[in-house]
This record gives structure tokens, C-alpha cells and sequence, in this order.
């Protein structure tokens, strides 16, 4: 895994968790898809979870959700709400 995705995905594993471990064992997908899924949109089993390092910066983090019945760029904003936009 390139060392700039493997940032993104601890800056993102931190956001989404917080200081909570507990859940550090889930794939990271899941914990996304968790995120998605408190901002009221549907995610029934997440399948793929692809960095967009264009989008992204060291503190907020991108990424592209792939999900049995939608698809979803989402990208965690320093503090505040994840912004999420469906892709068709």
C-alpha cells in the first residue's frame, strides 16, 4: 500500500473512530460505510473502498464507497460532518 493511501486511511480510521479502539479490528470499508450510513444514506454491504488522492489532503482524507446498491464519494472534513455526493 503506497505510504499516502496508508496516511489517508489512519487520518480516516481517526476521524471516523475517535479516540474508541473498539472497533479498530473492522476493514476500513465498513467504518466508512458506517459514516455514510449516520448521514441517512444507503449502503447495504460495502464492497470497495478506493483513496482519491486527488481530492484529498493529510487532514481530509477522500475516498470513492462502492456498495451493493450504491456508490458514494465521501470525504471527512477536519471536525465537522463527512461530505458525502451518490455517483451514478
Amino acid at each position: 500500500m503506497p505510504s499516502g493511501i496508508a496516511t489517508l486511511l489512519g487520518a480516516t480510521m481517526m476521524a471516523a473512530l475517535g479516540s474508541d479502539s473498539g472497533m479498530a479490528q473492522e476493514k476500513p470499508q465498513e467504518v466508512v460505510a458506517a459514516t455514510v450510513r449516520s448521514q441517512g444514506h444507503p449502503c447495504d454491504q460495502p464492497k470497495r473502498l478506493l483513496a482519491d488522492e486527488e481530492a484529498s489532503s493529510p487532514d481530509e482524507p477522500a475516498w470513492v464507497l462502492e456498495c451493493s446498491n450504491a456508490k458514494y464519494w465521501v470525504k471527512y472534513r477536519n471536525g465537522l460532518a463527512a461530505e458525502i455526493k451518490p455517483i451514478r
